[in-house]
């Protein structure tokens, strides 16, 4: 019982939400003041929580395979 309870398994899940975040980024997010939608590379402060998804994804990715390796 012990062994089940130090398992993880969120990792696939946080990749996964990780990427999808990352990929909305280049996504029209809201209409602008014309009839253009932004997405949020055109306004930068909204850059870092796709930022930070890309990087949560990539260490998720790092350690799923790295257990897969060890295991």
């Amino acid at each position: 019982m012990g062994e089940l309870a130090g398992t993880r398994r969120h990792r696939p899940v946080l990749g996964t939400a990780g990427i999808l975040l990352f990929v909305c980024m280049f996504l029209p997010a809201m209409k602008g003041c014309g009839t253009t939608p932004l997405s949020p590379l055109d306004v930068p402060p909204f850059l870092p929580p796709y930022l930070f998804g890309l990087v949560l994804a990539v260490i998720a990715a790092t350690r799923s395979s790295r257990a897969l390796i060890a295991g």
